[in-house]
């Protein structure tokens, strides 16, 4: 059988939600009277869990930043959220070939809902897992064992596609092969731990025949 689940990263993987996170950052700096942080420093931290940007980009304690900035996040986030291209019909592909599809990503769960909704694309996902809806987050296994349970799959029967190293040390915590896309702000090089790096989402639709086979364990 081939492998019949497939698991998303978000951000730099399907979307690109950027100036939603620039705002809702400077937003929650200014509610504390910080001057903004540069806008590249904080893209180049999408991704990875948000403790790591508010201690590497601010002086503001994280507990108090994090209310501000959900504030702003589930206010607005949403509305230029932008599919990245081919994203749509990679997914189209994915289910016409009968396989399942997971999110695993560092937004909460109920954000990330929330832009797929708004972009048109919930209904292709048969689970949506958030940092907030796992025992721990990326780059711990523990948001794609939840992804596994919620598809009633395991982990010999999944593939995990990613754009940063987090999402690569999290497949391989948890046993899952990873395909890197290089459709987000790290470089080939920087993914080079991956099983399987393709340049973004239309070449991996491209490619999608092989990639289906290489994820599979044959027939």
């Amino acid at each position: 059988m081939r492998k019949s689940a497939w698991l998303f990263d978000l951000d730099g993987t399907l979307i690109d939600s950027s100036a939603g996170v620039v705002r809702a950052f400077h937003f929650a700096q200014g509610k504390f009277g910080e001057p903004p942080a540069d806008e590249w420093a904080i893209k180049k931290t999408i991704g990875y869990p948000l403790q790591q940007a508010v201690r590497d980009l601010t002086s503001i304690p994280f507990d108090q930043f994090i209310l501000q900035f959900r504030k702003e996040a589930m206010a607005t986030m949403h509305t230029d959220a932008r599919l990245l291209p081919g994203v749509l019909e990679l997914l189209a592909a994915i289910r016409e070939q009968g396989r399942v599809v997971a999110l695993v990503t560092a937004k909460r769960g109920d954000n990330a809902r929330r832009i797929l909704n708004h972009l048109n694309v919930a209904d292709f996902f048969g689970a949506i897992v958030g940092d907030d809806n796992a025992a721990r987050g990326k780059p711990d296994a523990a948001p794609v064992f939840a992804a596994l349970n919620l598809l009633k799959v395991t982990a010999a029967d999944a593939v995990f596609i990613g754009d940063t190293r987090i999402d690569i040390q999290c497949g391989r915590a948890s046993g899952v092969p990873v395909i890197a896309l290089g459709s987000g702000y790290e470089t080939e090089e920087d993914l080079a731990e991956a099983d399987l790096f393709v340049a973004d989402a239309p070449a991996l639709h491209a490619r999608f025949s092989e990639c289906v086979q290489w994820a599979g364990s044959g027939d």
